[in-house]
């Protein structure tokens, strides 16, 4: 975000630089800025290898890798499970694939959506039929099951996948913040499961991710047969190359080689982004410690590595107020998304229950945490913070 005063301290900018520009200029000489092209192929490959997916598909957003995902695993009619704290996009394109959301609380300790109570909401409330679950206030057939792995962390993946594989749901990664996560020491795309052929990924790149092309997005799957699927789908399912026959409803949600171009030089600079978040949250917790700042972490799960995508704290406050006057010191702060339950458009829909989503929401700040955050920054944010929390 540009910003007229050079004090302020941006939320999430992005770190560009020659790299980028190097590659972009070399776009721009071959005048190959739309679809398809040579970075465009060389960022799926790299994206495979950091995210540890067979296949990747790079898309115009992270909605329109969810939206994909939902078409081909899902079936209109069916309800998903999805965290009741995220960002809107999951529900919206559930909503949009036909399907019906069914909201679940996240846990208290990993903010992540919580499997403990989602499982007693199947035993309760669900029973077997025919081999599927069956919801037995709606009526309606259960289908998925869509992680949100939030913050850079990652969702319980051993637990969801057996879960999924008990009751026969495909299982959808939200994998917008977790670009470079891992799991027992390996990229997590290793450890998902569900039920076979039915589980996918999406990730995104807009600019305060860990990694961006600008705009942009990526589908991820370990199924040959689904990445070909929504590669054709995505490329207005056109049958033949030089013919404008098109054998499905296809969409046009390809990625440009121009933003391509910039997501690779930011994938090779992924491994140094993640030390440097790392940096940036410990940092943050020892000035915490420091100013004598009571606040409140998520805890990662055991034997998940976090990229610390962002610094999120839980204030003893409402943090309302505290987030408007840092933002006018000059000092970025956002507020946790509004649990969706909550949001009119939403209200009709089912929730286990949403307690610890609306004191994470009520409470929380998401800190300035962009790659090139200094040292003094994070001491002036801590000051500041300091200074409205007596």
């Amino acid at each position: 975000m540009e910003t007229c005063d050079p004090r302020t301290i941006e939320n999430h900018p992005p770190s560009l630089g020659p790299e980028e520009l190097e590659l972009v200029q070399s776009v721009l000489t071959t005048g190959w800025v739309s679809y398809g092209g040579r970075f465009v192929s060389e960022l799926e490959a790299a994206l495979g290898s950091a995210t540890g997916f067979q296949h990747a598909v790079s898309l115009a957003s992270g909605t329109c890798a969810l939206q994909l995902a939902l078409e081909l695993l899902g079936q209109p009619g069916c309800e998903v499970f999805v965290p009741a704290l995220t960002f809107v996009a999951p529900a919206s394109t559930i909503v949009r694939a036909g399907m019906v959301p069914v909201f679940v609380d996240v846990d208290p300790s990993s903010w992540q959506l919580d499997l403990e109570q989602l499982e007693r909401f199947i035993a309760e409330h669900c029973r077997r039929e025919a081999g599927s679950l069956i919801n037995r206030r709606s009526g309606r057939r259960i289908a998925g099951l869509c992680l949100v792995h939030l913050w850079g962390d990652l969702a319980d993946l051993e637990r969801a996948s057996a879960l999924a594989l008990e009751h026969g749901l495909f299982l959808l990664h939200d994998a917008a913040q977790a670009v470079g996560a891992r799991f027992d020491g390996q990229p997590f795309g290793h450890a998902v499961g569900g039920a076979k052929g039915k589980t996918l990924a999406a990730t995104s790149f807009n600019a305060n991710k860990i990694i961006t092309t600008g705009a942009g997005g990526a589908l991820l799957a370990n199924a040959p047969a689904l990445a070909a699927e929504a590669r054709h789908l995505a490329s207005t399912a056109k049958a033949t190359a030089s013919q404008f026959i098109h054998d499905r409803y296809g969409v046009n949600y390809r990625m440009s080689n121009l933003n391509a171009a910039v997501g690779l030089a930011q994938i090779r600079k992924l491994p140094a982004f993640i030390a440097r978040k790392r940096q940036i949250r410990e940092l943050y917790r020892a000035r915490f410690a420091e100013e004598g700042l009571a606040a409140e972490w998520a805890r990662p799960l055991p034997r998940v590595e976090s990229n610390c995508w962002s610094a999120c704290v839980v204030l003893d406050r409402p943090a309302a107020p505290i987030i408007q006057e840092l933002n006018e010191r000059g000092i970025q702060a956002r507020p946790v998304w509004v649990p969706l339950p909550r949001l009119e458009i939403y209200r009709g829909y089912e929730t286990t229950r949403h307690e610890v989503a609306d004191r994470i929401h009520a409470r929380g700040v998401m800190l300035p945490s962009g790659p090139d955050l200094a040292a003094d920054d994070i001491r002036r944010v801590t000051a500041e913070l300091r200074g409205l929390l007596p």
